[in-house]
């Protein structure tokens, strides 16, 4: 077989400290399977092990920042220090191929779920209004 896109599997210098051992980017997919806590689960672990082999880089799912960040059900968090241990599994998780790993961070600003934000108390960036829904 022809490799016709050679320097997709060479090595790519991403800052002057980091190197990607190629260009091959596992890129941020959503799962919706997180525990009801905001902890990752078992099975989402599971998912970044099995697909961040031999890729140059990994950036997870998003994760939100702040309890009215929240912008879907089953959304793994990140607005405080008891979500701490359950992020460095996820860490040692997507990193277990031997690429760095980037966290996504997110708010969902007036796309938040009203009726997943502490007492629906939606905040966003403007005034615009929105439908509520998914995305």
């Amino acid at each position: 077989m022809t490799n016709k896109h050679p320097s997709l599997f060479s090595p790519f210098m991403l800052t002057e400290k980091i190197k990607l051992r190629n260009r091959i980017v596992m890129a941020p997919m959503t799962t919706w399977s997180a525990n009801p806590d905001g902890t990752i689960s078992e099975q989402e672990l599971e998912f970044y092990k099995r697909r961040s082999q031999n890729v140059g880089l990994v950036i997870t799912g998003c994760t939100y920042v702040t309890p009215s960040g929240i912008g879907f059900t089953h959304e793994f968090a990140a607005y405080d220090d008891r979500f701490i241990n359950s992020l460095e599994k996820l860490a040692a998780a997507a990193k277990s191929g031997g690429a760095p790993a980037i966290l996504q961070v997110f708010h969902a600003g007036n796309k938040a779920i009203p009726e997943l934000v502490p007492n629906n108390d939606v905040i966003s960036a403007s005034a615009s209004s929105v439908k509520s829904g998914d995305f």
